[in-house]
């Protein structure tokens, strides 16, 4: 089984500015994709190669806007988040999945859609980070039209875009 993700990827200029705030804040951003909107979180399936491309295939043309900071804990760890408008991210997400439903169902926890900023953070640090993250700000709107598929790489140890 490989291990995929479907996201939404932020432009630039913002992908610039969260890309230099994971890179000062976050340990593991090697290992993360560019700036995104998780569509799909990381799932183990084998898909065809007609299957993957016809994810590369979707358009939905979506705009958006930062709304502030967020974060979520975990038992052991938490994660610093820029929050996103605009719930027309559910139509990517529906587009997905009518192209590919063998895909695992989404889990009801999920936090609203969003970039992560800064994750794994142990819980005891999480106060102080998320005070000094907080104070970065983020404003505008971007537009997206389609989804990209990511693949784990565990000989690189990082999300390749599946091509």
């Amino acid at each position: 089984m490989q291990r995929y993700m479907i996201v939404a990827l932020v432009p630039e200029p913002f992908r610039e500015q969260l890309g230099a705030m994971r890179k000062q804040y976050d340990i593991f951003c090697r290992q993360w994709l560019p700036p995104h909107v998780t569509i799909v979180p990381p799932f183990d399936l084998e898909l065809t190669r007609d299957e993957r491309q016809l994810l590369r295939q979707i358009s939905v043309p979506t705009t958006t806007s930062f709304e502030g900071w967020g974060a979520y804990q975990r038992k052991f760890t938490s994660v610093i988040f820029q929050k996103v408008t605009d719930h027309s991210f559910d139509d990517m997400k529906i587009a997905v999945y009518d192209a590919v439903p063998m895909l695992p169902p989404q889990p009801v926890d999920d936090p609203t859609y969003h970039v992560t900023v800064v994750s794994r953070i142990p819980n005891e640090q999480f106060e102080p980070l998320h005070a000094e993250v907080s104070k970065n700000e983020v404003k505008g709107s971007f537009s997206v039209d389609h989804v990209m598929v990511y693949s784990w790489d565990d000989n690189v140890r990082q999300w390749l875009e599946v091509t």
